[in-house]
Protein backbone atom coordinates (compact mmCIF):
# COMPACT_ATOMS: atom_id res chain seq x y z
CA UNK A 1 0.00 0.00 0.00
CA UNK A 2 1.15 3.50 -1.36
CA UNK A 3 0.97 5.85 1.57
CA UNK A 4 -0.39 9.69 0.18
CA UNK A 5 2.57 12.35 -0.57
CA UNK A 6 1.37 14.35 2.31
CA UNK A 7 1.46 11.69 4.74
CA UNK A 8 5.67 11.35 3.42
CA UNK A 9 6.07 14.89 4.02
CA UNK A 10 4.70 15.07 7.47
CA UNK A 11 6.86 11.98 8.50
CA UNK A 12 10.28 13.80 7.06
CA UNK A 13 9.44 17.11 8.79
CA UNK A 14 8.33 15.62 12.19
CA UNK A 15 11.05 12.57 12.84
CA UNK A 16 14.12 13.04 14.21
CA UNK A 17 17.11 14.89 12.37
CA UNK A 18 20.20 12.77 13.05
CA UNK A 19 22.94 14.75 15.00
CA UNK A 20 25.97 14.68 13.03
CA UNK A 21 29.36 12.94 14.56
CA UNK A 22 30.03 17.27 15.81
CA UNK A 23 28.31 19.82 15.87
CA UNK A 24 29.73 23.82 16.36
CA UNK A 25 27.19 25.16 18.46
CA UNK A 26 28.72 28.76 18.56
CA UNK A 27 27.86 29.50 15.26
CA UNK A 28 24.41 29.44 17.04
CA UNK A 29 22.95 33.20 16.94
CA UNK A 30 19.69 32.82 19.35
CA UNK A 31 17.17 35.59 19.45
CA UNK A 32 15.05 35.57 22.83
CA UNK A 33 12.71 37.71 23.92
CA UNK A 34 13.90 40.60 25.81
CA UNK A 35 12.24 43.39 28.25
CA UNK A 36 12.80 47.19 27.52
CA UNK A 37 14.68 48.66 30.84
CA UNK A 38 13.67 52.38 31.13
CA UNK A 39 16.90 52.68 33.64
CA UNK A 40 20.36 50.25 33.69
CA UNK A 41 22.02 48.81 36.48
CA UNK A 42 25.20 51.12 36.73
CA UNK A 43 27.80 48.32 37.89
CA UNK A 44 29.40 46.07 35.51
CA UNK A 45 28.39 42.43 34.48
CA UNK A 46 31.25 40.25 34.71
CA UNK A 47 30.21 36.81 32.74
CA UNK A 48 32.84 34.15 34.30
CA UNK A 49 33.61 31.24 32.35
CA UNK A 50 34.84 28.16 34.09
CA UNK A 51 35.82 24.73 32.29
CA UNK A 52 35.30 22.88 35.01
CA UNK A 53 31.51 24.03 34.82
CA UNK A 54 31.14 24.97 31.43
CA UNK A 55 33.00 22.68 29.12
CA UNK A 56 34.00 23.42 25.75
CA UNK A 57 33.38 20.27 24.18
CA UNK A 58 30.61 17.29 25.70
CA UNK A 59 29.20 14.33 24.32
CA UNK A 60 25.26 14.43 23.92
CA UNK A 61 24.00 11.76 26.33
CA UNK A 62 21.54 9.37 25.51
CA UNK A 63 23.19 8.68 21.51
CA UNK A 64 25.64 6.03 22.24
CA UNK A 65 28.92 8.33 22.80
CA UNK A 66 28.07 9.35 18.88
CA UNK A 67 26.80 12.97 19.02
CA UNK A 68 29.14 15.63 20.35
CA UNK A 69 28.92 19.05 20.28
CA UNK A 70 32.02 21.71 20.44
CA UNK A 71 31.38 25.73 21.42
CA UNK A 72 29.52 25.46 24.33
CA UNK A 73 31.23 28.09 25.98
CA UNK A 74 30.35 30.66 23.12
CA UNK A 75 27.02 29.26 23.50
CA UNK A 76 25.68 29.82 26.17
CA UNK A 77 28.11 32.66 27.44
CA UNK A 78 26.46 34.80 24.28
CA UNK A 79 22.82 33.57 24.85
CA UNK A 80 23.19 34.99 28.31
CA UNK A 81 24.33 38.54 27.37
CA UNK A 82 21.72 38.99 24.96
CA UNK A 83 19.17 38.31 28.17
CA UNK A 84 21.31 40.43 30.12
CA UNK A 85 22.27 43.62 27.93
CA UNK A 86 18.67 45.37 28.64
CA UNK A 87 19.68 45.03 32.39
CA UNK A 88 23.34 46.45 32.64
CA UNK A 89 25.27 49.29 31.02
CA UNK A 90 27.99 46.94 30.69
CA UNK A 91 28.70 42.93 30.17
CA UNK A 92 31.69 41.21 29.86
CA UNK A 93 32.74 37.97 29.14
CA UNK A 94 35.98 36.61 30.83
CA UNK A 95 37.52 33.46 31.67
CA UNK A 96 38.64 32.23 35.17
CA UNK A 97 41.94 33.48 36.23
CA UNK A 98 41.68 36.83 33.99
CA UNK A 99 42.48 39.77 35.95
CA UNK A 100 39.58 41.34 37.33
CA UNK A 101 37.98 44.81 37.16
CA UNK A 102 39.20 47.00 40.11
CA UNK A 103 35.37 48.48 40.31
CA UNK A 104 32.69 47.00 41.78
CA UNK A 105 30.88 44.94 40.01
CA UNK A 106 28.99 41.99 39.42
CA UNK A 107 29.73 38.37 38.92
CA UNK A 108 28.10 36.13 37.04
CA UNK A 109 28.85 32.19 37.37
CA UNK A 110 27.42 29.37 34.77
CA UNK A 111 27.13 25.85 34.71
CA UNK A 112 26.49 23.11 32.03
CA UNK A 113 25.33 19.77 33.81
CA UNK A 114 24.63 18.39 30.04
CA UNK A 115 22.76 18.07 26.92
CA UNK A 116 20.72 14.77 25.98
CA UNK A 117 18.08 13.36 23.81
CA UNK A 118 14.55 12.71 24.90
CA UNK A 119 12.87 10.83 22.74
CA UNK A 120 9.11 10.07 22.22
CA UNK A 121 6.93 8.47 19.77
CA UNK A 122 3.58 9.45 18.22
CA UNK A 123 1.83 6.93 16.72
CA UNK A 124 4.44 6.74 13.68
CA UNK A 125 6.43 9.36 14.11
CA UNK A 126 8.87 9.38 16.59
CA UNK A 127 11.21 13.17 17.87
CA UNK A 128 14.27 13.40 19.34
CA UNK A 129 14.24 16.74 21.72
CA UNK A 130 17.41 18.10 22.53
CA UNK A 131 17.27 19.08 26.50
CA UNK A 132 19.78 21.09 28.96
CA UNK A 133 20.32 20.86 32.77
CA UNK A 134 22.15 24.16 33.72
CA UNK A 135 22.83 26.19 36.27
CA UNK A 136 22.98 30.61 36.60
CA UNK A 137 24.12 32.68 39.37
CA UNK A 138 24.90 36.60 40.42
CA UNK A 139 26.84 37.95 43.36
CA UNK A 140 28.47 41.15 44.38
CA UNK A 141 31.92 41.12 43.94
CA UNK A 142 32.49 42.19 47.49
CA UNK A 143 31.59 38.54 48.16
CA UNK A 144 28.47 37.16 50.34
CA UNK A 145 25.93 35.03 49.35
CA UNK A 146 24.27 34.87 46.04
CA UNK A 147 21.51 37.59 45.15
CA UNK A 148 19.81 35.45 42.43
CA UNK A 149 20.39 31.56 41.62
CA UNK A 150 18.38 29.65 38.89
CA UNK A 151 18.70 25.89 38.46
CA UNK A 152 16.97 25.12 35.18
CA UNK A 153 16.38 23.24 31.51
CA UNK A 154 15.61 24.03 28.81
CA UNK A 155 13.80 22.08 25.76
CA UNK A 156 14.17 22.06 22.09
CA UNK A 157 10.67 21.62 19.79
CA UNK A 158 9.60 18.47 18.48
CA UNK A 159 10.69 19.41 15.34
CA UNK A 160 13.89 21.33 13.88
CA UNK A 161 15.58 20.74 10.32
CA UNK A 162 19.04 21.03 11.87
CA UNK A 163 21.09 19.95 14.89
CA UNK A 164 21.69 24.13 15.27
CA UNK A 165 18.27 24.95 15.39
CA UNK A 166 17.18 22.56 17.72
CA UNK A 167 20.53 24.26 19.60
CA UNK A 168 18.70 27.66 19.47
CA UNK A 169 15.22 26.21 20.32
CA UNK A 170 17.10 24.49 23.32
CA UNK A 171 18.30 27.41 24.29
CA UNK A 172 16.03 29.76 24.03
CA UNK A 173 13.30 27.72 26.19
CA UNK A 174 16.26 27.62 28.70
CA UNK A 175 16.91 31.80 28.91
CA UNK A 176 13.04 32.03 28.98
CA UNK A 177 12.28 30.28 31.74
CA UNK A 178 15.45 31.74 33.69
CA UNK A 179 14.23 35.57 33.08
CA UNK A 180 10.46 34.21 34.06
CA UNK A 181 12.39 33.63 37.47
CA UNK A 182 14.32 36.69 37.06
CA UNK A 183 11.32 38.79 36.69
CA UNK A 184 8.86 37.17 39.68
CA UNK A 185 11.91 37.33 42.02
CA UNK A 186 12.55 41.09 41.13
CA UNK A 187 16.26 40.45 40.47
CA UNK A 188 16.87 43.74 38.94
CA UNK A 189 15.47 45.91 41.98
CA UNK A 190 17.34 43.83 44.17
CA UNK A 191 20.52 44.18 42.22
CA UNK A 192 20.08 47.95 41.89
CA UNK A 193 19.42 48.55 45.69
CA UNK A 194 23.06 47.29 46.33
CA UNK A 195 24.43 50.28 44.62
CA UNK A 196 21.85 52.45 46.45
CA UNK A 197 23.13 55.37 48.16
CA UNK A 198 22.44 55.17 52.04
CA UNK A 199 19.91 57.43 53.55
CA UNK A 200 21.43 60.44 55.56
CA UNK A 201 21.66 59.94 58.93
CA UNK A 202 19.73 63.14 60.54
CA UNK A 203 21.66 64.28 63.63
CA UNK A 204 19.42 64.33 67.08
CA UNK A 205 18.33 67.54 67.94
CA UNK A 206 20.87 69.50 70.00
CA UNK A 207 19.81 69.61 73.87
CA UNK A 208 19.53 72.52 75.27
CA UNK A 209 22.63 72.76 78.74
CA UNK A 210 22.27 72.34 81.40
CA UNK A 211 18.73 70.09 81.00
Amino acid sequence: MRRPLFALVSLALSSCVPMRSVVDFSAVDVSPPTLMVSQKIARPLVIVINPAQLPNDIVVKNSDGKAKGTGMQSFLSNGITKVMVPYFETVRVVRSGDPVLKQPHFIAHTQLQGVEYRDSQIGNLRYRRLRMQWSFAIKASEGGEYVFSYAGEGISADTYRTPEEGGDQMLTSALNHMMEKWTESKVASALKAIDAPAPAVRPAPATPEGI
